[in-house]
């Protein structure tokens, strides 16, 4: 993966958890969006 791709990559994750309601204490979706990007390039957490 290039260095554009990663960016569009990293926007895309930005921007979805921009869109993710995370009001305190159910910040479940936002964890879950950022795990999936994780996971998706084999990042260890």
């Amino acid at each position: 993966m290039n260095q554009k791709q990663l960016t569009e990559k990293a926007i895309e994750l930005l921007k979805q958890l921009i869109s993710t309601p995370s009001f305190s204490s159910e910040e479940d979706k936002t964890a879950d969006a950022i795990e999936g990007w994780f996971k998706s390039f084999d990042i260890p957490f």
